[in-house]
């Protein structure tokens, strides 16, 4: 099983710090938000944090449809003992870039962790920013 974790917000607040930070959302609906995001991380070179769209369906938190930029992913061998994924010092480089590059309230920002259980397709190709190919 695999566990994913990182810094959650809500759809208005990712268009607000798309907006900050000069990201096009591309006119796409809220749930599709990830892909102008990834597109800008990996044009800005940002590989080592990636975005996805959820919802409470798949993680379990009550109300939480919105943005969730991922910045830990752990493979559990024993899912039996699996604890929530707590939040580290080489996370707050994602929520130095959203708070202080991306103008968002630090208390807008939920640190969240859940069992992925490759229902988000977390890892899909087209999850994950990287740079195109020529």
């Amino acid at each position: 099983m695999r566990q994913v974790a990182g810094y959650f917000f809500s759809y208005s607040d990712a268009r607000a710090i798309m907006d900050k930070l000069q990201i096009p959302d591309k006119g796409v609906d809220d749930i599709r938000l990830n892909f102008p995001i990834n597109d800008w991380l990996a044009k800005t070179k940002r590989y080592n944090v990636f975005c996805t769209t959820v919802g409470h369906v798949y993680s379990g938190y009550k109300d939480a449809e919105g943005v969730l930029i991922i910045t830990h992913i752990k493979n559990h061998h024993h899912p039996q003992t699996v604890e929530p994924l707590v939040e580290r010092d080489r996370d707050m480089y994602a929520k130095k870039l959203l708070t202080e590059e991306g103008g968002a309230k630090e208390d807008s920002l939920q640190w969240m962790s859940f069992p992925d259980a490759d229902r988000l397709g977390l890892l899909a190709g087209e999850a994950r920013p990287r740079e195109k190919q020529h």
